[in-house]
């Protein structure tokens, strides 16, 4: 009886040290950052220069590393969801190829996540080229900027192709440019 007794001690002992390996941390994807475009990137919707317009700018940045810069939330749009420049259907990237989208919160001046913000539609606010949507990072100042410039505080999900082919371009200050797509022609 002290034998079995000492057996199951020992096989007890024994089970309590042995452990499953420890399993792997999983490795962590480095944070994908936003990067400030220079003089010498473009539009590939308008072609104009986002480093122009900082507090409209956005991007869009594939898995690959690959950048697209954009001088306002309105041709981001366009490119994510497949329009040019003149509202006709094209695929420019495969959405699943998406790593990260930021646009600049208009009231922090700093890039956000695009997926997060909160854009207002509507308001008396005109972006680099007209009617645009004015992205923040937070629901409240979306709402308090709604409320002094007026427009509807929408998501992301909620911005739809015929939402951005509503939108209005104002040629002011651009006389005798004619916009193709992804450059502008003089």
């Amino acid at each position: 009886m002290k034998k079995l007794a000492l057996w199951i001690l020992a096989f007890i002992i024994f089970a309590g040290c042995t452990q499953a390996p420890a399993e792997k941390p999983a490795e962590k994807t480095p944070a994908i950052t936003p990067v400030e475009p220079t003089m010498d990137d473009k539009c590939p919707i308008c072609g104009m220069m986002p480093a122009k317009y900082p507090e409209w700018r956005a991007q869009v940045v594939l898995k690959s590393g690959e950048r697209y810069h954009f001088d306002s939330p309105r041709d981001m749009f366009k490119f994510i969801l497949g329009l040019t420049n003149k509202n006709e259907p094209k695929q420019w990237v495969d959405r699943s190829e998406v790593a990260a989208i930021f646009v600049t919160d208009y009231a922090s001046k700093q890039y956000t996540d695009a997926r997060k913000a909160y854009y207002v539609k509507g308001s008396d606010v005109q972006g680099p080229m007209g009617d645009d949507l004015v992205p923040f990072a937070k629901s409240e100042d979306a709402h308090a900027f709604a409320s002094q410039h007026g427009g509807e505080v929408i998501t992301y999900e909620e911005v739809t192709p015929e939402l951005i082919k509503s939108l209005k371009m104002k040629m002011g200050g651009m006389k005798g440019m004619k916009m193709g797509e992804g450059e502008m022609k003089m």
